[in-house]
């Protein structure tokens, strides 16, 4: 499928549908054109977290929420950058083994 890269709207849209098809790859794939074309869209970047967690890529995951929670700081939108730092938080907890 062709993506026109210069709708960002579009990629926006067609990363969520296959997010939801659980076929996180192909919204990963979609997600970097747009990256490339907007790296401070603060939805895009999420998306591209939610591909990486999905993927089993938390560590990726986990890069990108911090630069969101940058972005949102340096946009001093704290309550934002506050809600970005937790779920940062809850995705280590998720992929964290436990120490017996």
């Amino acid at each position: 499928m062709q993506i026109d890269s210069e709708n960002l709207g579009v990629i926006k849209e067609i990363s969520e549908l296959y997010l939801k098809l659980h076929e996180p790859k192909k919204a990963l794939s979609a997600l970097q054109t747009a990256y490339r074309k907007d790296h401070e869209n603060t939805e895009i970047l999420g998306l591209l977290a939610s591909s990486f967690f999905a993927l089993e890529q938390p560590d990726k995951a986990k890069s990108v929420y911090e630069e969101m929670k940058k972005l949102f700081e340096d946009k001093n939108l704290i309550n934002e950058a506050r809600e970005v730092g937790k779920k940062n938080m809850e995705l280590e907890g998720k992929f964290s083994t436990p120490v017996t």
